[in-house]
């Protein structure tokens, strides 16, 4: 089983409630973003209960301190 299933992205990403983004206007054009934090950097994510794939730029990769792994999809 994949090691995200059944974890939050709380979980995931190890932020805390203290680490929370406070809730603001995130609607521009119809589309939805979230501030959250990864490793306690923030960053704005969009929304898209649609797609079928997540994409994220290599530079906020980096900066994040994120690590890439092959996978294959389902």
């Amino acid at each position: 089983m994949p090691p995200c299933v059944g974890k939050t992205a709380r979980d995931l990403t190890g932020s805390h409630p203290e680490d929370e983004a406070q809730p603001q206007n995130s609607r521009k054009k119809g589309l939805m973003f979230v501030d959250v934090k990864i490793h306690g950097k923030p960053i704005r994510i969009m929304v898209d209960t649609g797609a079928t794939h997540n994409y994220l730029a290599s530079a906020e990769v980096e900066r994040l301190g994120l690590v890439l792994e092959k996978g294959v999809g389902e």
